[in-house]
């Protein structure tokens, strides 16, 4: 596989029940040229049940002793290829045109470093009224 021009980053811990989402939607973008880069920190859920089932060459696994989000992230940063770095959650879902969309946007930008994109927050907003008030 050429370089790819994004690494999306994924950490995860214990997220058995949304990862294959969030991976699936990754793996169904428009745009190709990518590596995902899947960070397990630490699970106790049996991820790897999950991560077994893709046969994808621009997918990594790294698997760490729970050592927190930060450093997760930094080592998937560490073995990253790509000139633009993606961030993705395990409770994520990235809709098929979200790496074209902000690759050709930074592409045509040059002077921007770093793009967003619109949040639908679909948790429990009684449980985690803070996190929803944030992407409100």
């Amino acid at each position: 596989m050429k370089n790819p021009e994004i690494s999306v980053i994924l950490p995860f811990r214990n997220a058995s029940s949304t990862i294959q989402r969030a991976i699936d939607s990754i793996l169904n973008q428009t745009y190709k040229n990518f590596e995902l880069i899947l960070i397990n920190d630490g699970s106790e859920d049996h991820p790897i049940d999950i991560l077994s089932e893709y046969n994808d060459p621009r997918i990594k696994t790294i698997d760490l002793p729970t050592s927190g989000i930060v450093f997760s992230l930094n080592q998937g940063i560490n073995i990253s290829r790509g000139k633009y770095i993606a961030r993705m959650d395990a409770d994520d879902y990235a809709y098929p045109e979200r790496l074209e969309l902000q690759y050709k946007y930074l592409k045509e930008n040059r002077k921007v470093g770093v793009v967003s994109g619109t949040v639908n927050y679909s948790g429990d907003r009684n449980k985690n009224l803070g996190y929803a008030l944030y992407v409100d």
